[in-house]
């Protein structure tokens, strides 16, 4: 392995099947990652949620992907569960970011959403109702090639996710508008990082659109219609 990759400063270099095979198992988030929403507090500030992920990459470029939104920086108020699993689509090294593999993520296998709090569930049965069951708590339902309006998702069409993939030091990073997601294996918790290709970017900077539509603005209008964000909030400091 060591002949086969370079190092630049703390970079660590992976040839396109390094990286898939060092890819391979389960990475979970390092601690609840935050997310802005559409909506603000009386004090001007960004009314945030959040979510852990669990991601396995299964070989033979297929995944999947399992996010809980949660009301609460601890994790402890879950409001739904959403289930992934497809295909990645490898498109080369990236022409900045050094060492990084661009990926496009496609759930052309499987997409489902399970509310795991009752608010949730009621909030899904006034703005998802057409074209499912009803929607109860712990009660999965496919939404894979349906209308799903609050994860901006229309009939006949994957969810599909343009990203960015770095690994290094047993770590996985995804960047999406210059945010990288830690991911570690084997243990629960997320981080966020500046782009390593951009040293300037020193915070977190929110990104556009979300992961699986979870960050979309009519997904967290309808949050905040239900009440299911929280006023204000004070994230957990994490360490590795």
């Amino acid at each position: 392995m060591e002949d086969r990759c370079r190092h630049a400063g703390r970079r660590l270099h992976l040839s396109l099947e390094q990286a898939k095979q060092s890819l391979l198992g389960q990475w979970v988030s390092i601690a609840p990652e935050i997310r802005p929403s559409a909506a603000k507090n009386a004090d001007g500030s960004v009314r945030p949620f959040y979510l852990t992920r669990d991601f396995r990459y299964l070989g033979e470029d297929r995944f999947e992907l399992t996010i809980v939104n949660n009301a609460d920086p601890y994790g402890k108020a879950s409001l739904a569960r959403i289930y992934l699993r497809g295909h990645m689509h490898w498109q080369g090294d990236h022409p900045i970011a050094s060492g990084a593999q661009r990926v496009d993520f496609t759930a052309d296998e499987d997409y489902t959403v399970t509310p795991l709090a009752q608010r949730f569930a009621d909030l899904l049965n006034k703005v998802a109702g057409a074209g499912y069951a009803t929607w109860e708590v712990n009660v999965p339902q496919t939404v894979l090639g349906k209308s799903f309006a609050p994860f901006g998702l229309v009939p006949g069409h994957n969810f599909m996710e343009y990203d960015l993939v770095y690994l290094n030091r047993d770590m996985l990073f995804w960047r999406s508008q210059h945010r990288w997601t830690r991911f570690r294996q084997g243990r629960k918790s997320s981080d966020e990082l500046a782009d390593p290709a951009r040293p300037e970017m020193s915070g977190f900077r929110p990104r556009a659109g979300g992961c699986c539509g979870l960050g979309s603005g009519a997904y967290r209008r309808a949050l905040l219609a239900a009440n299911l964000l929280p006023v204000a909030s004070q994230t957990p400091t994490s360490k590795i």
